[in-house]
């Protein structure tokens, strides 16, 4: 009885101690893209980054990324409440991850035109989780 205890904690219960799901990383690198765009200031100011927080900025945007890689497609289809057609997975992919990482390449030293590909990823990423998931923009 003893044996078929522990058999039932290692084949049960241990495997999804181990393999939690990725649904965390998927909010953290959400999580991690606002705060780097809360560094940047707000409206319609001029202003100046300095190089200290250009780099938390950037920083984010790397912290984002890596929680992005750690998501698993079949946790992505999982959130997606679509019946046949799942696209969060390839959303995710090309407008999230894709945005993300223009604004990297751009921050470091990629030019304005990576900069603004990446805000039009953005903006895409945005209008498509917004509606995916029935956010206001308010909410966010």
């Amino acid at each position: 009885m003893r044996n078929l205890k522990i058999l039932f904690v290692v084949v049960l219960i241990w495997p999804n101690l181990c393999f939690a799901d990725s649904h965390q990383y998927f909010k953290e690198s959400i999580r991690e893209m606002q705060k780097g765009f809360n560094v940047v200031p707000k409206g319609n100011t001029i202003g100046v980054l300095s190089i200290e927080d250009t780099n938390k900025l950037i920083n984010h945007f790397k912290k984002a990324l890596e929680y992005s890689y750690k998501v698993t497609n079949d946790d992505l289809e999982k959130l997606d409440n679509s019946l046949f057609y799942k696209t969060l997975p390839d959303k995710y992919e090309n407008l999230f991850r894709g945005a993300v990482k223009l604004y990297i390449e751009a921050w470091e030293g990629g030019g304005p035109m990576k900069g603004m590909e990446a805000v039009q990823l953005f903006r895409k990423w945005d209008k498509y989780f917004r509606k995916k998931f029935n956010v206001d923009q308010g909410a966010f």
